[in-house]
């Protein structure tokens, strides 16, 4: 599976749960929606490791997190700007933490430093609210220093482990206590728990990446980002 069949395919999930969100679709497409994000998260950064011009790609993601959230602005919006910031801030941040990173690493004495850089970068995130916040810049950090699939598959774990541990917790108390019926009635763990598998699900087409670009076309989904964001809230007002 190439680079562009997973973007497609992460774009096409993310598509789905905006469309979710502002024309209130049902909420079971969310769920499935989930795989997006880690998708988007390692091939971002497969982007910071293979980069020609890591400034450049970091400006690319600047300008469509800024223009995104300009148009949710001006188009009202607020379905989008209620979670926080957008996912792009999230992915910008990540990547300038990233890039600070490779430049620490050149120098021996910065050895404890360039990690609490990211750690930085993660607080920087969670106190401005960026979509994931800090658990989604630590995903893309993990992916980043990762050397095989099989390290990227526990950081998706972990991943999932930290953003849905309340819902975890509650059904391994349901089970231990002989109470998971009551608990599977409840429908908001039912649809986190879901979410959890589907997130999950997301390693699987990371499995498959086979490394190559595919078909190439370098500033689609750059273009994609903020233009299916105009097209929904356009319809929304329709």
């Amino acid at each position: 599976m190439s680079s562009f069949a997973l973007k497609l395919i992460a774009y096409i999930l993310m598509i789905i749960d905006h469309c979710t969100v502002a024309f209130k679709w049902s909420n079971e497409l969310r769920c499935i929606s989930r795989i997006s994000f880690p998708i988007f998260a390692y091939l971002i950064s497969e982007g910071c490791k293979y980069t020609k011009d890591f400034k450049i790609y970091i400006l690319r993601l600047l300008i469509c997190a800024f223009t995104s959230h300009i148009i949710c602005v001006v188009m009202g919006g607020e379905v989008f700007l209620q979670n926080g910031m957008n996912v792009l801030f999230t992915f910008s941040s990540a990547c300038i933490g990233i890039y600070i990173f490779q430049m620490l690493k050149k120098n021996q004495n910065t050895v404890f430093i360039k990690y609490w850089i990211i750690f930085a970068v993660m607080i920087f995130a969670e106190f401005f609210r960026f979509d994931y916040g800090f658990i989604g810049v630590g995903l893309v950090f993990l992916f980043y220093i990762c050397k095989n699939k099989k390290c990227c598959i526990i950081s998706i774990i972990l991943f999932i482990v930290i953003k849905y541990w309340y819902f975890i917790f509650i059904i391994l108390y349901g089970f231990l206590n002989g109470i998971i019926l009551d608990i599977i009635e409840n429908q908001k763990v039912i649809h986190n728990i879901c979410s959890a598998l589907f997130t999950f699900l997301s390693s699987l087409f990371i499995y498959f990446y086979n490394g190559k670009r595919g078909f190439y076309l370098k500033y689609l989904f750059y273009f994609l980002y903020p233009s299916h964001i105009f097209i929904i809230l356009a319809f929304t007002k329709i």
